[in-house]
């Protein structure tokens, strides 16, 4: 003889599965977890007297990520590798008006912050000290294909 109550235990199973099934997905981190797999991102900065907004490249080898994040226009906005064992930024290239000493210092630790971050699947962080909030959106392969 079945239980009366298993019949409401599928009931409640089915009507939570939507609502527990992202939960779950958000667990697994936002980075590209394997070998040779890249993802993109729609990514924006905000400040105070401005912001930035364009997309993101990121690329998981074996020595780590590698990304590069680009505006609008085409323009290269930086470069950075991030080494996990490390857990080092290091910035490449950065575009020319924020290439000072103390705005790379910031990028690098906001970056490592903000990695760290995606990894336990948030897609934004925010520097209160400075007034800069980052939001690395990803792009789902159906926003692509348009």
């Amino acid at each position: 003889m079945k239980p009366r109550y298993s019949k409401w235990i599928r009931v409640v199973l089915l009507v939570l599965m939507p609502v527990l099934l992202p939960l779950v997905a958000a667990g697994q981190g936002l980075l590209p977890s394997a070998d040779g797999q890249e993802r993109l991102y729609n990514v924006r900065i905000d400040m105070e007297k401005g912001g930035m907004t364009g997309v993101c490249m990121m690329l998981r080898d074996s020595t780590g990520l590698h990304g590069s994040v680009v505006n609008e226009f085409g323009v290269g906005l930086m470069s950075f590798t991030y080494e996990p064992e490390r857990d080092k930024v290091r910035l490449h290239s950065v575009f020319g008006k924020m290439d000072k000493w103390y705005i790379r210092r910031t990028l690098r630790r906001d970056l490592r912050r903000l990695l760290h971050a995606m990894g336990d699947g948030e897609a934004t962080y925010t520097n209160d000290r400075r007034g800069i909030r980052y939001s690395f959106i990803p792009i789902t392969e159906d926003e692509t294909s348009r």
